[in-house]
């Protein structure tokens, strides 16, 4: 009997009453929250919408027009030289003509771009991680390639962290490529 009345004055103090009140309606908010709310839901995704509900009218001639005018200058042609060349990449002679320093090398049908010089933990050999996009089909791959070995005939030195360098042999001189991850430019102001 005494355990009854303690739980009767426990449950009639002001602080209990509005805890008890306010847990009340959270669990009637959460109930409602996961299961009246999901009804309505499932029927509305069970209600049928066709298309023309949607659409309100269509286009006329003299309005498609106007709205192909305005794209005009973003369509690209693609019978036009100079997308072909893009696609194509660079000419025999354009490729034995690289040289320097270049973010991007054209070799054969495929173009070269450095993405990061990696070093091999277990020999402690550095390798050079090679993006290759074939230009005719666009397919595009990253590829190891270790210092002093062949790239598509040039060979290949790693000379820093951010650099390698191409060589190959011409018949009429030797080409070099440094192919760089960063394009540096330089700040003339703060050179004089």
């Amino acid at each position: 009997m005494m355990r009854v009345t303690n739980i009767k004055k426990i449950l009639c103090q002001p602080a209990v009453i509005v805890g008890l009140v306010l847990t009340f309606v959270w669990l009637v908010s959460d109930f409602s929250a996961r299961f009246v709310k999901e009804e309505r839901a499932q029927k509305l995704m069970q209600t049928d919408y066709s298309f023309s509900d949607f659409v309100s009218r269509k286009l006329d001639k003299n309005q498609h027009e106007q709205l192909v005018s305005l794209f005009q200058p973003y369509i690209i042609n693609t019978d036009s030289p100079e997308v072909n060349v893009a696609v194509q990449g660079l000419t025999s002679a354009e490729q034995a003509q690289q040289s320097g320093t270049l973010s991007e090398v054209f070799i054969d049908d495929n173009k070269l771009i450095l993405k990061g010089i990696v070093q091999d933990k277990s020999n402690n050999e550095r390798t050079a991680l090679i993006q290759v996009t074939n230009v005719k089909t666009t397919e595009a791959k990253l590829e190891r390639f270790y210092s002093h070995k062949l790239v598509f005939s040039y060979e290949m030195e790693i000379l820093n962290s951010t650099q390698v360098q191409l060589s190959l042999m011409r018949p009429s001189q030797k080409q070099v490529i440094i192919l760089t991850m960063f394009k540096v430019i330089k700040n003339e102001a703060a050179v004089n």
